[in-house]
């Protein structure tokens, strides 16, 4: 009987305060929301990259030539030190008659980097083609094509048997550069090896005994990945020199496809947030969950000497509060988990890969580590935090707690000693400066319950504001030129002056003769390869006009010296490099120092600038220009240009700077949404705080309230003698905030983007207007509510004693 009555009162008391039981719920729900969903984000996406790499054995180099691959070269690949496995196939580059869209066809591989077949069938025929999935709203299976341009294919005229997803190209906008169209490729397709006509084989694709049992987004694998890529650029470039052609090998790593970097980048970056923003939400949490028990034990203060005085144990007093607090920290874990391991992943992951072909089938995991470790924290912010409180109050003797806690004893507080200021208050303000100082835990919950969710809306809209605009301020007012039209290795005076002639047209407004190079630096710590791209203009002069070199700081223009190179923020950021600094990369194999004479301002891609005598100096060899960069009087005609170009003898490819716009600002759009995202969340744990705090504050005060409402206080005048400390105390919070949210924006835009992309650290002043309206609006929504609740105090409540 004595069982049953103390689960009945344990239940009233969940019923009794439903709302302050919710709003634990809520605050436990938010933080698990946030960090299981954030820390599974990345793993299901490795898991997701893994699964598909492995299903279709992802080679881990390949490897091209200029003059393809004979069956010398073939049999030096297959035997050199650290392969596994080498394939050797085809590919030929193709346009689609009477169409815009360029193909890279390879032939079908049996053993490394196949594709999945998304519809229809992988070719069985020298006239059987399969196109990538990406194109098929543009074709059908069954239909005939006509390719142009296809050299080394048997037959011109190809059926379509099915639609396919490669195992080696991600990103479904950036693809690759090629010497027909507009430069750019469209697509992919596989064929049938059947159905070329070359003599040698044009691409080998090579796996490592080294990675075979490593974890394929490990530092540990691109380490050594990156070790036997260098073994076998040295081999082959021995090989190179018993050709009397220029010959050229390229040996490239998966780091090499941006698409891939992207993805493995994005999957570890999204960890950041789960290691940031969930814990300052749980933070937040864990300080409301505390003031609210703890005011949960004094209310029951009474009922606590009563149970004691009739002889129950200690753990019988205690089971109302075990069960209200771990039961509302269960359903909140419960809650936020399942929508954590859902939804929250579900949309992130949409968002990352927008731009990904690995985002029309990702995986959705479950791991126990997260859901362990939220509950840890939710029992210790609810049941422990109860016990520690309820401890202290069962060791009082049963006489005492029958008594009301008696109320704080008024003192003076600092404002009272500088008497000026002191005396100019008002009596309002003099009551609000007091009691909000009486209650000191209270007022420190306060502040830092708002300051948490001010600092993490700051952190959000400034990150908006970091990804809005870096696309115009990129390509409109630092990258001014449009395309890098990029020379044969091999260009006869006849084809120069043919190019020079095409340079006069109107369309061009202006080019720049540059040196055109690709580098590459290595980092051990994370195993990550930066691309670098070399740029010598011919006329450093000339270099402002289509490439603005300037510090981000203050916009000091930046001139190319004669005995050091500027390098891009971003890439002197990942290798902790200033001016001064020497900086060593690698070219074809070769190291090469440079003495870093500037660091200038960019947000796409890591560029090294030098003049020609620098050229000379550093790379030690000849100054000789190899490509141009050109910019149109009409962006518009940026696509007829270069399809104008690219059919100029002299010129290889064409490379657009809107194929890196796009990039940019798909990619700033997918962080966009989880920004979104993170927003919405810090919006509701504000609403839940400001609820929960507003509401201890007016059931810590009740007889005060019903005191000055028996003296003769209007209701409004007893709304804001209590709402106008939540108000003082909300302004000090939001202030607070700001610099919290300013400090979590710095490190999470620093920490945030990919390898080869940088946000801008600037913060708009709307951005904190916004910070501070959302709390301020909630405080008053708060304010309103109050306002109706303090009209039904009994008034008798001020008269009742039990003293």
């Amino acid at each position: 009987m004595r069982s049953k009555m103390l689960w009945k009162d344990a239940w009233q008391a969940i019923t009794h305060s439903l709302g302050r039981y919710l709003a634990i719920i809520a605050l436990i729900a938010l933080g698990t929301f946030a960090f299981v969903g954030l820390k599974m984000t990345g793993p299901d996406m490795r898991a997701t990259g893994n699964d598909f790499f492995t299903a279709h054995h992802l080679a881990d180099v390949t490897v091209v030539s200029n003059y393809g691959l004979d069956a010398q070269d073939q049999h030096l690949i297959k035997q050199a030190a650290g392969v596994k496995q080498a394939e050797f196939g085809y590919f030929q580059d193709a346009t689609v008659a009477h169409t815009k869209t360029t193909l890279r066809i390879f032939s079908q591989t049996k053993k490394l980097s196949t594709s999945e077949v998304i519809k229809g069938h992988l070719p069985r025929g020298s006239q059987e083609l399969a196109l990538s999935y990406l194109l098929a709203k543009q074709y059908h299976l069954g239909q005939t094509i006509h390719l142009q341009d296809a050299t080394y294919l048997k037959h011109s005229q190809v059926k379509i048997v099915g639609f396919v997803k490669s195992s080696e190209y991600l990103d479904k906008h950036q693809i690759g550069q090629t010497n027909l169209g507009n430069g750019r490729l469209t697509g992919i397709a596989v064929a049938s090896p059947v159905a070329f006509t070359s003599p040698v084989k044009q691409i080998g694709r090579v796996s490592f005994k080294n990675t075979s049992n490593l974890s394929l987004f490990s530092t540990s694998y691109r380490n050594r990945a990156y070790r036997d890529q260098q073994k076998l650029q040295k081999i082959l470039n021995k090989q190179a020199a018993n050709y009397p052609l220029s010959r050229q090998y390229t040996v490239q790593s998966r780091e090499d496809d941006l698409g891939y970097a992207t993805y493995r980048a994005d999957s570890q970056k999204v960890e950041i947030l789960a290691s940031v923003f969930p814990v300052f939400l749980y933070a937040v949490a864990a300080l409301v969950c505390l003031s609210t028990m703890t005011r949960f034990v004094e209310e029951e203060r009474i009922k606590i000497g009563t149970l004691k005085g009739l002889g129950y144990s200690n753990a019988a007093i205690g089971l109302k509060f075990t069960l209200y607090s771990t039961s509302a920290a269960l359903l909140g874990v419960i809650l936020g988990g399942c929508l954590g391991y859902t939804f929250l992943p579900n949309m992130i992951i949409k968002a990352y890969l927008s731009t990904s072909t690995l985002g029309s089938n990702y995986e959705l995991n479950f791991a126990w580590d997260p859901i362990l470790i939220s509950l840890l924290v939710a029992l210790t912010s609810t049941t422990i935090v109860t016990w520690l409180t309820l401890w202290s109050t069962l060791r009082e003797r049963p006489a005492a707690l029958l008594l009301p806690k008696p109320p704080k004893k008024g003192s003076r507080i600092l404002l009272e000693y500088i008497t000026p200021l002191w005396r100019r208050l008002s009596f309002s303000a003099k009551v609000t400066a007091r009691n909000a100082f009486r209650y000191k835990s209270r007022m420190l919950m306060t502040i830092l319950g708002v300051a948490g969710c001010t600092g993490l809306l700051v952190m959000g809209f400034g990150i908006r504001d970091s990804l809005q605009g870096i696309s115009h301020i990129q390509y409109q007012q630092i990258e001014k030129n449009d395309v890098i039209a990029l020379e044969n290795q091999t260009v006869t005076p006849a084809q120069t002056k043919s190019i020079n002639q095409f340079m006069q047209t109107s369309a061009i407004q202006g080019s720049l003769p540059v040196r055109y190079e690709q580098l590459s630096k290595h980092q051990a710590k994370t195993g990550a390869t930066q691309a670098i791209t070399l740029i010598a203009p011919q006329n450093p002069h000339k270099l402002r006009q289509f490439i603005n070199l300037r510090q981000r700081t203050d916009h000091k223009q930046l001139n190319l010296p004669k005995d050091g190179v500027i390098i891009t923020e971003k890439l002197a950021q990942l290798l902790g490099l200033q001016t001064g600094d020497w900086l060593t990369l690698q070219s074809n194999g070769q190291p090469m120092r440079f003495k870093i004479s500037g660091i200038c301002e960019t947000y796409i891609n890591h560029y090294l600038f030098l003049s020609p005598a620098a050229y000379r100096k550093f790379m030690g060899k000849a100054y000789q220009p190899n490509a141009y960069l050109i910019t149109m009087k009409r962006r518009s005609q940026v696509d007829h240009l270069s399809r104008q170009l690219v059919k100029l003898a002299g010129i290889q490819t064409v490379i657009a700077n809107s194929a890196n716009r796009q990039f940019l600002n798909s990619y700033t759009g997918s962080i966009d949404l989880v920004i979104v995202i993170l927003i919405i969340i810090s919006s509701l744990l504000a609403i839940v705080v400001i609820y929960n705090l507003t509401n201890i504050n007016v059931a810590e005060r009740v007889r005060e309230l019903s005191t000055i409402k028996v003296l003769g206080f209007y209701d409004r005048e007893v709304t804001m003698y209590i709402y106008r400390e939540t108000i003082f105390l909300s302004l000090i919070g939001i202030l607070v905030g700001y610099v919290f949210g300013w400090w979590l924006h710095h490190f999470i835009i620093v920490n945030l983007p990919p390898d080869q992309a940088m946000f801008d650290p600037k913060m708009y002043p709307l951005n904190f207007l916004l910070s501070a309206l959302i709390p301020a609006i909630i405080t008053g929504l708060m304010a309103i509510w109050v306002h109706h609740h303090l009209q039904k105090i009994n008034m008798l409540d001020a008269l009742a004693s039990l003293d």
